[in-house]
């Protein structure tokens, strides 16, 4: 089966294999008008890696930046498309979070509550999958009842990729970066953990075998990985565009900047 959105995690410490079924597919939540809208989507790229240097170790993260939104029109009784722009990379105090998928609005303000609470990273992660799990479950299952042509959309399989958030931060100065996603099965939400030198999700159609590829990373981090979202947006550009927004987390601080330009 043809799809045109696919999600796939890339793990260096897993030879490179392919974490996720092709055949699954997520959305992505996000505000609206300043109000929180159900019916919405997003078209995304996201990269993350550990880069390991004698003086300074780091993540970078780059991500495109182009949302679409499930506008209902009650007059043809569909679901039209509107396009805009946002952040999709998100930096609270020593975390850094990505939010991709379903529920990306819903990622944000859970992440920025658990967060505030200052448990270690390991509880934090824990308790944010723990009440994510409970959210989605009950959204997607509440969706299913009142906009069942929608809730196809996203839940295309018995079981699904409906939504992943990436977690980047140095533990005790390690640098980890751990990706959850976040699985609508027959039973309910389930969540695979993947912690690993690279994460990627969303369109990875073009540059999908370079993921993988030592040579890829060998002109630095930012510049491959820049590369990599201009490949796919000028394959995708419905789905991927400017501007890109990136982030360096080192062990003391933090870079953040964009591209508005290839």
């Amino acid at each position: 089966m043809k799809n045109d959105f696919s999600i796939f995690c890339i793990n260096l410490t897993m030879s490179f294999n392919c974490l996720i079924h092709p055949s699954m597919r997520f959305f992505l939540l996000l505000v609206v008008a300043n109000c929180l809208s159900i019916n919405c989507i997003s078209q995304t790229c996201v990269i993350a890696k550990i880069t390991y240097r004698k003086n300074d170790t780091s993540i970078i993260i780059g991500s495109d930046t182009k949302f679409g939104n499930y506008i209902y029109n009650a007059t043809t009784g569909i679901y039209d498309t509107v396009y805009t722009h946002g952040h999709k990379i998100y930096n609270k105090g020593q975390i850094t979070y990505v939010t991709i998928g379903y529920g990306a609005e819903i990622q944000r303000r859970l992440a920025d509550s658990v967060l505030n609470l200052h448990l270690s990273a390991y509880e934090t992660l824990t308790l944010y999958v723990n009440r994510f799990e409970r959210i989605m479950d009950d959204d997607l299952n509440e969706l299913k009842k009142t906009s069942p042509s929608l809730y196809k959309k996203i839940v295309t399989e018995n079981t699904s990729l409906v939504s992943s958030t990436m977690f980047a931060f140095f533990d005790h100065h390690y640098p980890t970066l751990c990706h959850l996603l976040f699985v609508k099965t027959l039973f309910g939400i389930t969540t695979q953990w993947h912690n690993g030198n690279m994460a990627a999700g969303g369109e990875l159609q073009v540059i999908q075998s370079k993921l993988g590829d030592e040579k890829t990373w060998s002109v630095g981090a930012v510049t491959a990985i820049k590369s990599m979202l201009k490949a796919e947006a000028i394959d995708r550009p419905d789905k991927v565009s400017l501007p890109f927004d990136f982030i360096i987390i080192h062990k003391n601080k933090v870079e953040q900047f964009s591209y508005q330009k290839y």
